[in-house]
């Protein structure tokens, strides 16, 4: 019981969660719009997505075509939130082909071993505070909100409680 929040994260919806990765990249901060862009699509938690390097994303290619994606990627977690009463690496599906193509572009750029975060978990929270106040809408979602949205969009466009279970580990 003391690993559960003591209150709910408000879930961020598409539509800001868009606003928010647009105004990223305006900014020019692209490490931590992909960032933002994972933690919705692969529902990980603020720590989860600080942590991960570029050896934690996995890209299915084809053999005769080693540019060209099969839309489908891997996240590997090495230390997820749960790892202490479930598996200690996890792993997420990812499918979307639009952020698979610019993972693709992105990991090309960094070195072996580098963070796709290269900052504290502080610093991501500072940052989506800082484009959500631009945006007109400050402390509309801490970074926890990030899974939660992307958790409560998969419900209620798929209505697979499998599939939701399954990203959410």
């Amino acid at each position: 019981k003391l690993r559960e929040p003591v209150e709910m994260r408000a879930p961020v919806s598409p539509g800001v969660l868009r606003a928010v990765i647009a105004v990223a990249l305006l900014w020019g901060w692209t490490s931590f719009a992909l960032c933002v862009w994972l933690g919705f699509v692969c529902l990980l938690r603020p720590g989860e997505i600080c942590l991960l390097k570029k050896e934690d994303v996995r890209l299915v290619t084809s053999q005769f075509r080693p540019r060209e994606f099969r839309r489908l990627g891997v996240l590997i977690l090495q230390k997820p939130k749960t790892r202490k009463v479930g598996a200690r690496k996890q792993h997420v599906l990812i499918e979307e082909a639009p952020l698979l193509t610019v993972l693709a572009l992105f990991l090309s750029m960094l070195e072996a071993g580098e963070a796709l975060w290269p900052f504290t978990q502080a610093t991501f929270a500072n940052r989506l505070a800082a484009v959500l106040d631009f945006l007109g809408c400050p402390n509309l979602f801490p970074p926890a909100g990030l899974g939660a949205g992307g958790a409560k969009h998969i419900w209620q466009v798929l209505r697979n409680f499998g599939l939701l279970r399954l990203k959410g580990r």
